[in-house]
């Protein structure tokens, strides 16, 4: 049975092979973009120009005019709000979790409440 990163390999080929310079594959993970090229390196007889392979992440931090802020300073900021007598070590675990909620709530569209 022939994979999903196979039959998109020879599509990417069909539709490309003189010029894969041009092409951007763009997938939900780096993990995913890793195999995609070891599947497309096994098809090749020659050397070739890649064709740019990106996570959905990378894709938008690369066209976007938004930049992705550091998780740890977000995290601290959340630290100076939250303004207790906690320390930060203390503090961290919590605030990683409260960021990944408000992560999930603004992926999904999920209402805060």
């Amino acid at each position: 049975m022939i994979s999903f990163l196979e039959k998109l390999a020879d599509e990417v080929l069909k539709k490309g092979k003189e010029n894969l310079s041009g092409v951007c594959v763009v997938f939900p993970s780096r993990r995913a973009g890793i195999y995609f090229r070891n599947v497309l390196s096994k098809k090749l007889d020659s050397h070739i120009w890649s064709p740019a392979v990106l996570s959905i992440e990378d894709f938008f931090s690369k066209y976007s005019d938004f930049t992705i802020s550091d998780k740890l300073l977000l995290i601290f900021e959340l630290y100076k709000l939250y303004n207790q007598e906690e320390s930060f070590d203390k503090f961290y675990s919590w605030g990683e979790m409260v960021l990944k909620d408000f992560d999930e709530v603004d992926k999904y569209l999920v209402t805060a409440e």
